[in-house]
């Protein structure tokens, strides 16, 4: 039988100066949406339905999120730094899992979004994405 884990102290990582720092007050972390690749192979002789057949190949997909904005915090800062001067290699990201390992889950990706936003009767907050550059590694 699986066990069960609380959400709570999961946490999204990113390799600055070589050394993994929290990105602070996220309230979601949507891991990597790999997909396989597949094609469509039917030909003229094939029945009324499309047939698909796998390339090989699996997209490494985004991982999005958000969380609440502070202005003032260091890893909210390169997440913007990353936007206004990309870096010429994909960073190296980790999300930490809460369970009693700790296990985690690594990539590299390009910072693709980071939206800062304000509504009425609410906190300051943003929405982040990164796109990988290829198959995260699960524990």
């Amino acid at each position: 039988m699986s066990i069960k884990y609380t959400s709570k102290g999961t946490a999204l990582q990113k390799s600055i100066s070589s050394v993994f720092t929290v990105i602070a007050a996220l309230d979601t972390i949507n891991y990597p949406d790999e997909t396989v690749e597949t094609v469509d192979i039917s030909d003229l002789g094939s029945g009324v339905g499309k047939v698909k057949g796998a390339t090989g190949y699996t997209d490494g997909g985004q991982a999005s999120g958000s969380g609440f904005y502070d202005p003032a915090d260091t890893g909210h800062k390169s997440l913007n730094a990353s936007l206004a001067a990309p870096p010429t290699a994909a960073d190296q990201w980790k999300i930490n899992n809460p369970d009693a390992g700790p296990t985690a889950v690594t990539f590299s990706g390009w910072l693709t979004k980071f939206t800062p936003k304000a509504s009425v009767g609410s906190f300051l907050k943003f929405d982040w994405q990164i796109d990988l550059t290829g198959v995260a590694t699960y524990p």
